[in-house]
């Protein structure tokens, strides 16, 4: 089996954005396709789609507080306004 690093690199890069299916169609495309011939970015793949998955279920069993919610979100806003210089950081 062919281990081509750039490609597996990328797929790591891209990996949370493919899943989120906020990737072009043609990217989608090329990961597949390097996902199908490589077993060690498929089996990184078949991790992060199961705990997304699980995530995702324990999310609707167990909600979180409001006020966590308001408090993550805010701090994701900071981090991303800060790591772009001169763009004004969002209104909460």
């Amino acid at each position: 089996m062919e281990d081509s690093r750039p490609d597996c690199e990328r797929v790591a890069r891209e990996l949370w954005a493919f899943l989120d299916r906020e990737v072009a169609p043609a990217t989608v495309a090329e990961i597949e396709a390097h996902l199908e011939r490589c077993a060690g970015c498929r089996g990184h793949f078949e991790f992060e789609e199961r705990l997304r998955r699980e995530l995702t279920l324990l999310r609707r069993v167990h909600p979180s507080p409001e006020e966590l919610r308001v408090r993550v979100l805010a701090v994701l806003r900071n981090a991303s306004a800060d790591a772009k210089p001169g763009v004004p950081k969002p209104a909460p």
